[in-house]
Parts: structure tokens; sequence; C-alpha cells
């Protein structure tokens, strides 16, 4: 039998009681009621990434749950109430009810190595209809406001400690303070827009978010192994990851502004009326930052990063641009949605690596193994993918993140990725063999049309 002390509370939907349990006690006296799998359940059903990401965060020194887990006591949990003493009574080897909000949080407690540091905040109310569980999940969950990713970035600059948030946030700031910088007062910060910010067509969250993704895959868990005093692991795919480990934030800053200020030059129309076009919206910006790591290799291959490097880039995109009579309009680039932006990007690292492919492909590392192929890709996303995958079934991508060149003469097919500078020759007769290796080893065991769907459909829910 389990004791515990507890705080009556009084609100117009009734009476509960507020107490606190270990974590490793609660997580053996409750349960969830899905209602996928449940006619009575109120719950959603638990999502797994949720439950890591929740799970990597306890190894955090200083993480917290001060929001209670609420609990539906069930009728039969045999729970005494000791009202003099404010005590409630209750045995830790029987089911005592069920959870109404929290279940992520208890789950992911429960699959850490932490789960003994956690004492948790409680509510426990009792006799709850069906309809009342309902209506106090809902209440929980459809009246919370998202908190502006702008506020979140800005936040970061308050702790002591470095951080890749904290970082790309800093990052923000001289982009945006910075008079050498396309990006002065372009900034909305904090996600608002002020008076004298006419052009500004990007907000802060954005900005720090997308050159984000350069730096760390996680930045939660590198922004922990920073705080233990723990080194962070290097990633050669994030081209500016080595910078931040080295604390070299100046580098970073450099290279971003000779390759937006190449841009300023090049776009100097789209750049004086941003509103006007998508190039300094969000789709230019992040397809911008996608196609930086290829731009970024081709630099370091030829050792010119300078402002001079990224003007010769950007011509020969804007030549790119003419020649196909595309304008960069959301009439030829319509709706933000990654793929817009992606496709955006294939033209521009297009535009500097048919160069490359041209040159008998004297600048395209070849790689012998279809892994060391998918390796080599830089930031490998759903599409890129479906493309390889559809590329060995059919000889053909519908996303067009990957080139396709049959050799007819050698029964053999080039598959060239121009974000990596990589091919690899795939004989035709192993190309379904390699497929069902990817299915089984990336898209679950499923047929990639099935796969891409329903990733966007875990997508769409998140």
């Amino acid at each position: 039998m389990m004791t515990i002390n507890y705080i009556e509370v009084q609100q117009p939907i009734g009476t509960f009681y507020l107490c606190c349990i270990p974590a490793s006690t609660l997580i053996k006296i409750v349960r969830v009621n899905a209602r996928s799998q449940d006619a009575d359940g109120i719950q959603r059903d638990l999502s797994r990434s949720r439950i890591k990401s929740i799970g990597d965060y306890c190894s955090d020194p200083d993480a917290v749950f001060p929001t209670p887990i609420v609990i539906s006591v069930d009728k039969s949990a045999g729970i005494s109430l000791d009202e003099s003493n404010h005590r409630i009574n209750f045995s830790e080897d029987s089911c005592i009810g069920e959870v109404i909000d929290g279940q992520h949080r208890l789950w992911g407690i429960e699959k850490s190595e932490y789960i003994s540091s956690f004492n948790l905040p409680v509510v426990l109310m009792f006799d709850l209809t069906i309809e009342e569980k309902a209506y106090v999940f809902s209440t929980i969950n459809s009246n919370q406001t998202k908190v502006p990713p702008s506020l979140i970035f800005d936040l970061f600059d308050v702790s002591n400690l470095r951080s890749p948030n904290k970082t790309v946030h800093h990052i923000a700031r001289v982009m945006n303070c910075s008079v050498e910088s396309p990006f002065y007062n372009r900034l909305k910060m904090l996600g608002k827009k002020e008076q004298s910010q006419k052009n500004a067509t990007l907000s802060q969250g954005t900005f720090a978010k997308t050159i984000l993704m350069l730096i760390s895959k996680d930045p939660n868990e590198d922004a922990r192994l920073i705080k233990r005093g723990l080194k962070l692991n290097p990633n050669d795919k994030l081209i500016f990851r080595q910078y931040f480990i080295e604390e070299k934030d100046e580098i970073i800053i450099k290279i971003l502004l000779n390759c937006f200020n190449a841009l300023k030059n090049i776009f100097h129309d789209e750049w004086s009326e941003p509103q006007n076009n998508i190039l300094w919206k969000t789709t230019g910006f992040r397809a911008i930052i996608y196609a930086l790591p290829s731009l970024y290799k081709k630099g370091i291959r030829d050792k010119d990063l300078t402002q001079e490097f990224f003007t010769s880039c950007f011509y020969l995109f804007k030549t790119k641009l003419t020649i196909q009579k595309l304008s960069l309009t959301s009439e030829y680039f319509p709706g933000g949605s990654e793929q817009i932006q992606r496709r955006l990007a294939r033209l521009i690292v297009d535009s500097i690596a048919n160069d490359n492919i041209k040159q008998n492909n004297n600048n395209l590392l070849e790689v012998k193994d279809i892994q060391d192929f998918i390796d080599n890709i830089v930031d490998i996303n759903k599409y890129e993918l479906y493309d390889i995958a559809e590329a060995l079934d059919k000889q053909k991508t519908s996303y067009e993140t990957l080139k396709v060149i049959p050799i007819n003469e050698k029964n053999v097919f080039k598959l060239i990725n121009p974000y990596a500078d990589v091919f690899i020759e795939i004989k035709t007769d192993q190309a379904h063999a390699l497929l069902k290796d990817i299915q089984n080893k990336y898209m679950l065991g499923m047929d990639y049309e099935s796969w891409l769907a329903y990733k966007e459909s875990l997508e769409k829910d998140d």
C-alpha cells in the first residue's frame, strides 16, 4: 500500500486532487486507452518519435516536467481518501486509472535511463464519465497556443552555455544588424515586422531554423552533450558543423555573407523588390540553403569561397533560368512546400553540376556500392530515396533529384546525384535486388510509392 499527500482543488468542473508520484510507480498503475483501439478511449495513438524525443530529453541535466499528468481514477481502483490528513492510499500492484493527458511524457520517461530521477506532479480526477474524459482531453489539447519559433530562438540568447540554437540566433541577429549584410533590417525579429522594415520578408525563426540544418541533426542532444562537458560528433554532411564545434562562428557568418551578397548582386531587381518574387522569401531562402552544401563542396574543391566564387555560381543559375524561360515568382514556383524548395535548389545545383557532368565526370566521384551512393548524399530526404528506388525500378525519376543515364551497350545505367557530385553504374539485372534491399532497410519493407504516402501522412499529422 502506498500513501501520498494531496492538495484538494476546487474548480467549476468539480473537485480534483493534486499530488506527487514517482514516475517508476506511476507507469505501473495507469493505462492508456487509445480511441483507435477502444470505442470508449479518448487518447490518440502513442507516437514512437515523440516518446524517443522525450526519452532523449531526460538526459539533460536540467530536464524538467512541471505540468501534471492527468489521471481519470477508476471507480473500482480501491483508492481511499484520508480527508483529515489529506492523504491518498492505493495499492501499487493494480491499475488505478486511465491517462487523460501526459501519456507521451510518462512513456518517454519510462523508456529513458533516468526514470528514477523523476517525481511527477499528478492530477487525480474521480468519477469522470466518458463525455467528461473527452472534454478534459480536448480542452487541454485544443486551447494550447504554440509559441512562435522566433521567440523560442530569441530566448536561447539568455543562456550562458553554447548551443546550436543559440549560435543560429546570434547569426540571425548579426545578419539583421550588420550594414554589410543583404539581410540588414530585413529579418522580422521575434516574428514581428517593424514599421521601418518595409522589405522584411523572413522571420527570425525561419532564418535560424534553416541555418540550423547545416549545423546539427539534433540540436537539443548537442546542447545536452555540451552541458555535460562531452564532445560533439563531427558530421561531414553538415557543412557548418565543424566550424560550430571549433567555435568559429565568424567563418559561418562570412560564408553566408559571401553567398547572399553574391545572390543580391546577381538578382538585384529581386532583392530591391522582395515582395514581388520568391527568392527572398521562405521558398527561395530555404532553396539556397538546400543548395549551399553542393556550392560549398565545389568551393572547397576549387579552394575558393569568396563572394566572387558564389557570384559565378549564381550567374550560371540566372542563365539557366533565362534558357528555361523561368522567373522567380509564385507563377512558376507556387506554394511554399518542401518539394518546391527542393525543385528550386535542384535548378541551382544543376546549373553548376551540369558542367561537371559534361567534363567526362572529371569532377564526379564514382562509387561502387549503392550504400556508398546513399551515404554520399548530403542530407538525404524522402524524395531522394524515392528517386533512387524509382530509378532502380523504372530507370526514371519523379522528383528529378537524380539523373539517370542509360548505357544500353553495357546493359547498365548511370545514376548521378549532382547535389553530392557522385555517380554509380548499375547493371540492370541487379537493380531489383538492390531495390528490395533499400525498401527493407529504409522503407519499412513497403514499396516506395506506399512508403512515400506513409511518410507524407505522418508529417501532415505532426
